[in-house]
Order: structure tokens, then sequence, then C-alpha cells
């Protein structure tokens, strides 16, 4: 069949549709948050507080106590004679190579050193030991003796210690064999 007529009208324009709308963009990721710095260590101990550091032996409540005494010509050479303050006195233990000597200060006290002026019966090794109760113990100093007998010297704690008890060991005798002990001076020096 013949095809029709073309229409004079041109097709009739469909109605306008906007373009589709994007979303937003979002934005872009925040970088990740650092992890905070760490802590600072803990402060230091406080020095200790400013004193005039004493001889605490001198003070009346002191007491003193040896593992052993012996005597010399019939008179006792007690503990006692090593705090006296008399450097013609002395304490001498019994003839054994391990023997100790404790002062209890009365109250706890803050102690810096001990000053031991052996007699020729002297420890070649020893130790110096600190305690607040006279149960719990710690080992401030461990050493051995190059001085010579009858000389002073003083040995300084590692750090101070707050101790009511002060005890000096001798583990072995500079004379060899089972000589024993003899000190003339046994001070603690600290806060009273």
């Amino acid at each position: 069949p013949p095809s029709p007529p073309p229409s004079p009208h041109p097709p009739p324009t469909p109605p306008y549709s906007p373009p589709p709308r994007h979303p937003p963009l979002s934005p872009p990721p925040l970088p990740p948050t650092p992890p905070p710095p760490p802590s600072p260590p803990p402060p230091n101990a406080p020095p200790p507080p400013a004193c005039a550091y004493l001889d605490l032996t001198r003070d009346r409540d002191v007491r003193v106590v040896a593992s052993s005494e012996r005597a010399n010509r019939g008179h006792a050479q007690g503990a006692e004679l090593a705090i006296d303050g008399d450097g013609h006195t002395s304490w001498c233990s019994q003839l054994h190579s391990t023997q100790s000597i404790t002062v209890d200060l009365g109250a706890v006290r803050l102690v810096h050193m001990v000053a031991v002026e052996w007699d020729w019966e002297y420890a070649e090794t020893f130790t110096v030991e600190t305690s607040p109760d006279g149960t719990l113990w710690t080992l401030q100093i461990e050493g051995a003796n190059h001085h010579v007998p009858r000389s002073k010297y003083t040995l300084h704690l590692p750090s101070h210690a707050h101790a009511q008890y002060v005890r000096l060991s001798s583990r072995r005798s500079g004379r060899g064999g089972h000589h024993g002990y003899c000190i003339r001076t046994f001070e603690v020096w600290g806060c009273q």
C-alpha cells in the first residue's frame, strides 16, 4: 500500500527532564590520630631532707648487741665498748670466723654512712646491712678491708636508708684462721 503523506506538524517535543543530580561528594577521610605521647617517667625520689649529720650512736637511747664477746685478762670486752666514744676500748668477739655487731638506734633514722676502726684483729671481708624493724634486712655494703688496722675509715651507703638497726658482719679474719675480731669504734652517721 502507499505510505501515508507526511504530517504538516513537527512531532511534539518531549517534556524537559533535568539531568540527574549526583550526591554531594563526601569530604576526604581525615588522617589517623597519632597516638598520645608516652607518659613521662615518675620523678625521682625527693632528695633526703637537709640535716646536720650526727653520730647517732652517741644518743642515750642507742643499744648494741654482738654475736659473742670475749674477756681479756678477766675484763669483758662487750659490744657497748665499740660505741662508747673511747678509742682505747674495744669490743672483741670469740674466735670464730663469722661474727656480727648490731646497733639499735631506738627509732627509725635516716642513715648515711658508718665509720669503723678495727683493732689488730680485723675482718678481711665484711657486710653492712640495715633494717627498719630488725626482721627485714637490706644489704648496703659488701666489702673487703684493705685498710691499716687501728685506722678509722668511713663507708658510705649507696643510698640513704631509713633504718633503726645497722649490722656489721665480719666474714673472714684478716689474720687468717679463726682469730675473731676487735672493733675500737663503730659509728652510725645520719639525721637525728
